[in-house]
């Protein structure tokens, strides 16, 4: 459809009411000042009429009968708070909105104190006679407004007239002090120069009398240094001399002294190096002879037990054979058997239809003996010889029948007989022998063991005298001439060592073997002695502890074995295998007690060694155990309680003697693997600690068994826990009790205990490379040893960090435990 005017005008209509309706509208009168269209020209006659005719004079007349002047609040507040603030006095007021954009609670505001404002300025007008206040604005009347308008004025003229006041006499006071200022100046001035004057005149006077007391001073003065300088130069050359013959006499001396030391310490020196070669030489030859005896004696060994194992495979193979035979005879007497209990069976059958036989016969002969009464005799003579040759005819059959199956039965009775007896001597004989085998290769280990214990024992030996002739050598370096005899006696030493007086002793224990370690007198710089060696297994050594009587050592390896040594003759006394690896040993006054892997613990009697197995009711391995001395007696014995540590992070408290459970205690969230008791002042009674995988410290109260404190660590695993005992206090600490913990990441943590500040960490000790097992404290020094196959030595006595003061090296794996007696 196309598109017409009046089409086109009613969409542009339509348009502008729509645009009208979405504004807001406001009417404006429109006055044309000339008739021209002109921007320069004003009729006033035209205007004039135009507010006449278009009624604008007479709303304004009719809005001025009424209340012409309407304000809002807000801006009422604004116009009059200064009229409000100065007729009334206190804090001036503002208002809280505005026209656009105002709170509701905002425009309340304003209209309460526009309300108080009118009340305050207009007391006697209000209800409608001078004003009225509405909710939005306020309305006047005309001549209330004008009034309010003058009262705004002068109370402004007066304010206008205190500031003028204000900063007239401000400007007149600084007028004031600037004439004050420059008068004050030109009097410094003027005193200043008179002053200069002065001074420059006396100053004068001063420069001339110094000038001449400093000549008359400078000639004096000359004249007593020249004569102090001549008889200083004749003195010092007089003592320049003296000193020159002493120096010249002393260096001659100092020459020939330092020329006769050298020689001697080159003589003693070719010396010893003469004896420490011819030393070496003995004992290499002597461990090469005996490596090299070693060696063909194992060779030897080897052999025979290779020939032995030989025949016994010849011979085992020829009582196969045999077996065989006798398996093939046995058959075949079993196949005879079963034909003569054929034959037998075929005769009973014979029997059975003579029987039948003979029962004809009798009715017959009874019939015969009724029918014929005359031929009885000759039935009697014939019936006797039937029942005789009868009786023959049985009597042959069963002596053929059973001499037969008797020689038969005999004749394998007797072969079997035979056959066993031949067996049973062989089975002997290859027992007998397997025994002197075994027996043979006992002597042959423990042989190797002597030689192995022996070698290691002079090779100990031998780094201990290298390590004394060291010493022996700086000393001698140090003493000078006095070196000689004190190496001799020194060497007499090493050659018949000491114990020391105290008689201590450590036992290590790595992957396989045992050694013993004797502590030394502290004179030395070595504290231990390296004294035994045992080789217990091929498997790592978890667990080792010494009996009471400090006669045998208990030792739990990795090939499931608990077993007993003589320390005096390193000998196994007892060995028990066991179905799990035990990983724990504690032991008290009478007996021994074992954890192992499938969470059972066994108690041995140190008496007769008897083991008695009780389940720990742990639900992993048994880590660790330990009596708990200190702790209350526990028990209808009234016995030293026994803790258990294991796998799944549980602490067990059991009546060791009755082998019952008192507690179980739960706090570590993985495997606890350390425990120790910790008693001395300043702490009020004996509490146990406790590590574990998880890298906490726990302590506990042994009276009631709660958890006292958790000490965290710094995330690395915790293998042993030592304590070294109270330290009496001193001026700038007080007394406390110190604990050592052996940590997966190498380092050696210390805690302290002290009254005031309780549980607290102090400076770690990095120890070794690897990961340190086991921790001892023996004679007030801390003995660690790690993975990387070394013990060291450390001051226990001494606050963290400590430095090493002995290292035990020489071990062929990682040193896993070790107990101190």
């Amino acid at each position: 459809r196309p598109e017409t005017v009046s089409s086109r005008f009613r969409a542009q209509l339509h348009g502008l009411t729509e645009e009208i309706a979405s504004t807001g509208i406001h009417y404006v009168r429109c006055i044309k000042p000339n008739s021209e269209a002109s921007a320069s020209a004003f009729e006033h006659e035209m205007v004039a009429n135009q507010l006449k005719y278009a009624g604008v004079l007479e709303a304004i007349r009719i809005s001025r009968a009424a209340y012409p002047h309407r304000m809002p609040h807000h801006l009422f507040i604004a116009a009059f708070a200064a009229l409000h603030h100065a007729e009334q006095g206190g804090s001036r007021l503002h208002p809280q909105g505005s026209r656009a954009g105002s709170s509701a609670a905002a425009d309340e505001a304003d209209r309460a104190t526009s309300k108080k404002m009118l009340e305050a300025l207009l007391p006697a007008e209000g209800g409608g006679e001078g004003y009225w206040h509405a909710k939005t604005k306020v309305f006047f009347r005309p001549r209330v407004h004008e009034r309010l308008t003058t009262r705004l004025k002068s109370a402004l003229g007066e304010s206008a007239l205190l500031i003028q006041t204000a900063f007239r006499r401000h400007t007149a006071e600084l007028r004031f002090r600037r004439t004050r200022a420059g008068a004050l100046v030109a009097q410094k001035l003027a005193r200043g120069f008179l002053a200069r004057r002065q001074y420059t005149r006396q100053h004068a006077a001063r420069l001339v009398q110094a000038a001449e007391r400093k000549r008359a001073a400078r000639s004096r003065f000359v004249r007593a240094r020249d004569a102090a300088v001549c008889v200083q130069r004749y003195v010092r050359g007089h003592r320049a001399r003296e000193l020159r013959k002493t120096l010249v006499e002393r260096n001659a001396i100092a020459l020939i002294s330092a020329n006769w030391r050298r020689y001697q310490q080159q003589a003693y020196y070719s010396e010893l190096r003469r004896a420490t070669v011819k030393l070496q030489g003995a004992m290499r030859t002597n461990r090469a002879v005996k490596r090299y005896r070693r060696k063909l004696q194992e060779a030897k060994a080897r052999g025979m037990f290779e020939f032995q194992l030989s025949k016994l495979r010849e011979k085992l193979v020829s009582e196969n054979a045999e077996r065989e035979d006798l398996e093939s005879r046995n058959r075949q007497l079993q196949e005879e058997v079963e034909r003569s209990q054929q034959v037998r069976e075929a005769l009973d059958s014979q029997q059975a239809q003579l029987a039948e036989l003979a029962a004809q016969l009798r009715a017959s002969n009874e019939t015969v003996s009724q029918e014929q009464a005359a031929r009885k005799r000759m039935e009697r003579e014939h019936e006797q010889a039937i029942v005789k040759l009868r009786m023959e005819r049985d009597a042959a059959k069963k002596a053929a029948v059973g001499h037969l199956r008797e020689e038969r039965l005999d004749k394998m009775k007797e072969e079997q007989r035979r056959i066993f007896l031949n067996h049973e001597a062989e089975v002997k004989e290859l027992r007998a022998q397997l025994a002197n085998v075994r027996r043979e290769l006992r002597a042959v280990q423990k042989e190797r063991d002597e030689l192995f214990t022996q070698d290691r024992v002079k090779t100990c030996q031998l780094e201990d005298m290298r390590a004394e002739l060291r010493e022996l050598g700086q000393y001698s370096s140090a003493q000078g001439g006095r070196s000689r005899a004190r190496a001799s006696s020194r060497s007499t030493t090493l050659q018949s060592p000491d114990v020391g007086q105290d008689g201590r002793g450590a036992t290590r224990s790595s992957r396989g073997g045992v050694g013993t370690y004797v502590a030394k007198g502290r004179t030395g710089p070595r504290h231990f002695r390296h004294l035994t060696e045992m080789r217990i297994s091929e498997e790592c050594v978890h667990a080792v502890c010494i009996t009471p009587d400090k006669s045998r050592i208990v030792t739990a390896s990795d090939d499931m074995r608990v077993r007993v040594w003589d320390i005096t003759t390193g000998l196994c006394e007892r060995n028990w295998e066991y179905e799990s690896t035990p990983r724990a040993l504690a032991t008290d006054s009478t007996h021994v007690y074992a954890g192992f892997g499938d969470a059972n613990i066994v108690k041995y009697d140190v008496g007769t060694w008897e083991a008695t197995p009780f389940a720990s009711g742990h639900a992993f391995t048994v880590y660790v155990l330990l009596f708990a001395k200190g702790a209350p007696p526990a028990g209808e014995r009234q016995c030293t309680p026994m803790v258990s540590g294991a796998g799944d992070g549980e602490l067990r408290v059991f009546d060791a003697g009755a082998c019952t459970l008192l507690h179980a205690l739960k706090g570590h969230n993985a495997a606890v693997k350390a425990l120790a008791v910790v008693h001395g002042a300043p702490l009020a009674a004996s509490c146990m600690l406790s590590g574990g995988d998880d890298g906490e410290v726990r302590v506990w109260d042994m009276s009631s068994w709660s958890c006292l404190k958790v000490i965290v660590g710094r995330g690395s695993g915790i293998n042993s826990i030592v304590s070294l005992g109270s330290a009496m206090p001193t001026a700038d600490k007080p007394a406390c009790v110190r604990v050592a913990c052996a940590s997966d990441d190498g380092f050696i943590y210390t805690y302290e205990f002290t009254k005031d500040a309780g549980w607290s960490e102090t400076p770690a000790v990095s120890a070794h490379k690897d990961v340190v097992w086991a921790l001892g404290h023996i004679s007030g020094l801390v003995v660690s040893a790690s993975e990387d196959k070394m013990i060291k030595v450390w001051p226990a006595q001494t606050a963290a960090p400590w430095e090493c003061m002995e290292t035990l090296a020489g071990h062929g794996d990682a040193v896993c435990c070790f107990a101190v007696t």
